[in-house]
């Protein structure tokens, strides 16, 4: 996705616009929920996906060419994961300053 070789770079711009205008929180694009601050929606993107016995999240900072995946064996356990998720793009933020 970041390298324009499974989407195009117009494709993947889609995907980070608003869908949802209207919707409180996390606005919605293309198959991916927009994260970030109001002003910026989907300067983070991602989404969650459960089923029994397991929890995950994706979560991709374009702007650092960042992708993060968390998955857990465990059922009902979302917000922990996405959580967790969230705690390693501050923990891949303070690596890159560190160089």
């Amino acid at each position: 996705l970041l390298e324009n070789k499974l989407i195009k770079a117009e494709t993947f711009d889609l995907m980070r616009e608003n869908q949802t205008p209207n919707k409180v929180g996390n606005p919605y694009g293309l198959g991916v929920v927009l994260y970030g601050q109001a002003e910026d929606p989907g300067s983070a993107i991602g989404h969650a996906g459960a089923q029994t016995g397991s929890s995950a999240q994706i979560m991709i900072i374009p702007s650092k060419k960042t992708v993060i995946v968390a998955l857990a064996n465990t059922s009902h356990v979302w917000e922990k994961v996405i959580g967790f998720t969230v705690d390693l793009i501050g923990f891949a933020d303070a690596k890159g300053e560190k160089g």
